[in-house]
């Protein structure tokens, strides 16, 4: 069974650095109506606990704590794992809150990448007190594959889209040997990279949050078609050809296109700093020389009264006064011609 970080890794960089991505999970597990663009705090940002913790997403919207995390593989210990992690959440709050009486469990949830035997509506955990009264803590589960593209794309379930292509998992090796079904596979890749652009041009909520609706939209859709062909990239990575094919479709040659246009500019605004550098050090240099021949000017001026004042009769001491005592002429003496 594949159990490579990637998966994890591909969804805690969604949910820190696209957290806006959360909301509909959450509405989807939970059967909340949050507003697609309802502010996400992730609780790491606002206080640290006691000790480290290691959870893909703990976050608040609206006042309400919630606990998320991806699992690529079924555990028969998640239940109690997720226990743990919820009780360590609530004590962490209870103490930001300076409370000592009450812990306010997170509404968690497991995101399970692969189906196990079963796919129940929730995981859960009994707890006993002493006189026999049992406790049942639950989180809530949803099943990646039991969702096919058209549902994600509906219920803006982007954050689980990267993980669409595992459904094919096991069936690769048929795939890559039959080019009918490659090409079925193909046009899902294309129709799922089109409709992607979309979401990311009309109603993405990182679109409405940043300073231009294009660049935004722009910037959220190379970050998801890259976390996509990450994903691709690993479940096919023991059929090369096949691989390519899908990383092409699912973007990977614009995106290639695109990572070039913006190495070209980086290379032009790299080259115009240059340019503009080489300019200033010109200008400085023209700047020094100019200044060099004010001075050459003023002195050979100051040479020419202090030698007309010395022609009239003036007192050395007194032309030594007017121009300061270290003023020297061309010969690197003071002037000392009288009449």
């Amino acid at each position: 069974m594949d159990r490579s970080p990637i998966y994890d890794s591909v969804f805690k960089t969604m949910a820190e650095k696209m957290s806006e991505l959360l909301v509909p999970l959450v509405n989807e597990a939970f059967g909340t109506a949050y507003p697609e663009d309802a502010p996400v705090t992730r609780l790491g940002e606002e206080h640290a606990g006691k000790r480290k913790r290691i959870v893909d997403a703990a976050f608040r919207i609206e006042g309400r704590t919630f606990h998320i995390e991806c699992q690529s593989s079924w555990d028969p210990h998640m239940a109690m794992r997720m226990d743990e992690y919820d009780h360590e959440i609530a004590h962490e709050e209870a103490e930001a809150r300076g409370e000592d009486r009450l812990l306010v469990l997170p509404a968690s949830c497991v995101v399970f990448l692969r189906d196990a035997r079963s796919t129940p509506d929730f995981i859960s955990v009994e707890a006993m007190e002493f006189d026999g009264t049992i406790f049942e803590h639950r989180s809530r589960a949803i099943w990646t594959k039991q969702l096919s593209a058209d549902e994600m794309f509906a219920k803006h379930l982007l954050i689980l889209l990267p993980f669409w292509l595992m459904r094919y998992e096991g069936g690769f090796a048929a795939i890559a040997r039959d080019s009918a079904l490659e090409e079925e596979l193909l046009a899902e890749c294309r129709d799922i990279q089109e409709r992607l652009a979309e979401a990311a041009a009309d109603n993405v909520p990182v679109r409405k949050r940043s300073a231009g609706a294009a660049e935004g939209g722009s910037i959220f859709w190379k970050r998801m078609t890259e976390l996509i062909i990450e994903v691709s990239d690993h479940l096919l990575r023991d059929y090369v050809p096949l691989q390519g094919e899908v990383r092409e479709a699912m973007g990977g040659k614009i995106l290639k296109f695109a990572d070039e246009r913006y190495a070209e500019a980086a290379e032009r605004h790299a080259e115009e700093m240059r340019e503009a550098e080489e300019r200033c050090a010109r200008a400085e240099e023209r700047y020094a020389e100019a200044e060099e021949r004010h001075a050459e000017e003023m002195r050979r001026e100051s040479e020419r009264i202090a030698k007309g004042l010395a022609a009239h009769g003036v007192d050395q001491s007194i032309i030594d006064e007017i121009f300061g005592a270290d003023w020297k002429d061309e010969s690197g003496e003071g002037s000392s011609e009288q009449t």
